[in-house]
C-alpha cells in the first residue's frame, strides 16, 4: 500500500468529493505527489451523479489510493465522519476537499516532522492561498504569522479563534486520529474539531504555503443556507463548553470568547451577505438567533466591527502589494 520504512507514521490524504469530476483529478494528483514516503489517498465519493467516480477510479492503479463511494448522499459532514473513522488507516491525517490542491510537495514530510519533534503535538497547521487556480496574488491566509515553531494550543485557541485573521484551514491540518477518534470528530464543523482538539493539547505552525484553497462558481462554502451558518455556530458554542467544563478556560474567559464569537458571527453574515453568498433574509433571520443564545454579544459588537474593517484593510493592502510584485516582476519568458 505505501513506501517508506515502518517506523514513519502512516500519513492519509482524505479527500471527500461531491460533484467535482472536473477538478477530482487535480486533488488525487497533488496528493499522490506527495514526497512523503509512508502515505495513502483515499476518495470517498459522496454518491455523485457526475463522473467524479469515473475520473477517481483512473488512479486505482497506484497501490497508495483507494476509492470508496456512498451508496447515498450523506452531507459533507457525514463523508467526513466517514473518512475518518472507517476508510483512512494513517495515524496521522489530513483533509483535502476534492476542488483543491496541495502545491508544496513537500508539505506533508515537514508537517510530520515538525508533528513528531514534541511527544505532545496533536495537530499542524501551515498557510494556504485562496483563489482560482491561476490567479497570480492569491490572498495567503496565515501570512505574516511568524515562523515555524510549536504553540500553546490553549492559548492559541483564546488569542485566535475561529473567523479570525489566523485560521487553521483544514486542508493544511494534519492531526492524529486516534485523537480525532476519541473526540468524535466531525461532529459539528471542521474547525470546531480543531480547535476542542487542541484544548489542553501543543500544535504546531509550519510557515509553508500548504496549497490552494479553490475559488470556483461551484465552491459548497460560496452560498451558505441558514442551518449551516447556525451549524457553525453550534460548534463554536461546543469549543466554549470543551474549554470551561475541562478547565482550559475560566466561565468569565469563555464569557467573553462567545461574545465576541456571536459577533464575528453577525457581522460575517453582512459581509457575506452583500457580496452574494448568503440570501439577502440572512442577517435578519440571525440577528434574533443570536440575541436568544448570547444576548450580550452587544456590548462587543462594536469594537469586533472595527476589527472585522481592520482585517478587511489588511487583506485588500496584502492583495495590492502582491499585484505590484507581480507586475514588478513582469511577464514570465
Amino acid at each position: 500500500m505505501t513506501d517508506g520504512p515502518m517506523w514513519m507514521p502512516l500519513v492519509s490524504i482524505m479527500i471527500p468529493a461531491y460533484n467535482q469530476d472536473g477538478y477530482i483529478a487535480d486533488a488525487v494528483e497533488s496528493a499522490l505527489a506527495q514526497d512523503y514516503p509512508r502515505l495513502e489517498v483515499v476518495v470517498s465519493d459522496d454518491a455523485s451523479n457526475d463522473d467524479t467516480g469515473a475520473v477517481a477510479k483512473r488512479y486505482g492503479t497506484d497501490a497508495r489510493f483507494r476509492y470508496s463511494r456512498n451508496p447515498v448522499n450523506r452531507g459533507y459532514l457525514a463523508n467526513f465522519r466517514r473518512l475518518v473513522f472507517d476508510l483512512a488507516k494513517g495515524d496521522w491525517v489530513i483533509t483535502l476537499d476534492g476542488d483543491d490542491v496541495l502545491r508544496d510537495r513537500s508539505y506533508i514530510r515537514y508537517a510530520i516532522e515538525l508533528a513528531t519533534s514534541e511527544p505532545d503535538i496533536v495537530l499542524v497547521f501551515a498557510k494556504v492561498a485562496r483563489g482560482t487556480i491561476d490567479e497570480p496574488d492569491p490572498i495567503i491566509v496565515n501570512e505574516g504569522f511568524g515562523p515555524t515553531r510549536v504553540i500553546d494550543g490553549t492559548q492559541f485557541c483564546l488569542q485566535h479563534p475561529p473567523l479570525e485573521t489566523v485560521a487553521p484551514m483544514h486542508m493544511t491540518c494534519l492531526y492524529r486520529r486516534e485523537l480525532a477518534l476519541r473526540n468524535d470528530f466531525y461532529r459539528w464543523s471542521d474547525f470546531a474539531s480543531y480547535y476542542q482538539l487542541m484544548l489542553g493539547n501543543k500544535i504546531g505552525f509550519l510557515d509553508r504555503v500548504a496549497g490552494l484553497y479553490r475559488r470556483h462558481a461551484g465552491n459548497m462554502s460560496s452560498y451558505q443556507t441558514f442551518k449551516a451558518v447556525r451549524m457553525n455556530y453550534e460548534g463554536m458554542q461546543q469549543i466554549r463548553r470543551t474549554a470551561v467544563s475541562g478547565g482550559h478556560f475560566t466561565v468569565a474567559q469563555g464569557v467573553r470568547w462567545m461574545r465576541e464569537r456571536t459577533a464575528r458571527v453577525l457581522l460575517s453574515a453582512c459581509k457575506q451577505t452583500l457580496l452574494g453568498h448568503h440570501p439577502i433574509s440572512m442577517p435578519f433571520r440571525l440577528l434574533p438567533y443570536l440575541l436568544a443564545q448570547e444576548p450580550g454579544f452587544l456590548a462587543v459588537l462594536p469594537a469586533t466591527t472595527v476589527r472585522s474593517v481592520r482585517r478587511i484593510v489588511a487583506e485588500r493592502r496584502q492583495r495590492r502589494r502582491m499585484a505590484r510584485r507581480v507586475a514588478d516582476a513582469g511577464p514570465v519568458q
